[in-house]
């Protein structure tokens, strides 16, 4: 129960981080003229560890 309450409250702590860090840092980064989405790189490790 603790386990489960602790790695939604480090989700929740992770998706403000990358948040802000998107705004932040990532608006003017690009690659290519592509500029990366961390939201959807959490997404999909947050999908392959709670597989």
């Amino acid at each position: 129960m603790i386990k489960k309450i602790l790695s939604v409250l480090a989700i929740i702590l992770t998706f403000f981080i990358i948040y802000f860090a998107q705004i932040n840092f990532f608006s003017w980064f690009n690659i290519a003229g592509i500029k990366p989405n961390l939201f959807v790189i959490l997404i999909l490790f947050i999908r392959i560890i709670y597989e």
